[in-house]
Parts: structure tokens; sequence; C-alpha cells
């Protein structure tokens, strides 16, 4: 789910090239984008129903591997950026 904005919170940091296979567990979130992350090919990234991912600041999930993220109504994924929303505070996900 994309969310608006979130309040500004500590989590777990979250950036630079995820290679091999990566997991964002709920026991570890929430999850602080503080850089541009990058799944390149031959790569995958889960994320577990419930996790959420706070953005700081114009950063990107750029997906050359795969992407497995599948949230539940009971636990939904949250991505968005750090409250107070600016312009550009969220590049969104390319692949």
């Amino acid at each position: 789910a994309f969310a608006e904005a979130f309040p500004a919170e500590s989590g777990t940091p979250l950036s630079g090239t995820l290679r091999g296979v990566t997991t964002l567990t709920r026991a570890r979130s929430p999850y602080l984008m503080t850089g541009d992350v990058l799944v390149p090919a031959g790569s995958t990234l889960q994320i577990e129903p419930g996790v959420r991912i706070r953005v700081l600041g114009p950063r990107l999930l750029r997906v050359a591997g795969v992407l497995l993220a599948r949230g539940t109504p009971e636990q939904p994924i949250e991505l968005g950026p750090v409250a107070p929303r600016q312009p550009d505070d969220w590049g969104g996900i390319h692949f």
C-alpha cells in the first residue's frame, strides 16, 4: 500500500545493493530507507506481510531481479515517505 506520509521514526536501515535473497521481516520492521536500493538481476527481495518501509528523502527502489511482496488485508505492506511530505520525497519503484 502506498501511504501519503508517515511520522518520523527510527527503524532498521535499508539502502544499497541487495544481492542473493534478502527478506524484510515484520519482526525487524519498520525499515528506514536512507539511500537508493537496488535488487540486481539474479537477486530477490522478499517483503513479508505487515512490513513498514519509511523512505527518507528522494530515494528509489530499483528492481532488475525479483520483488516478492504480498500483504494481507490484516497485515498490509506499507511503503511511503517519512512525514512531513515534501515534493519528490519518494522516487517510487522502478523495474
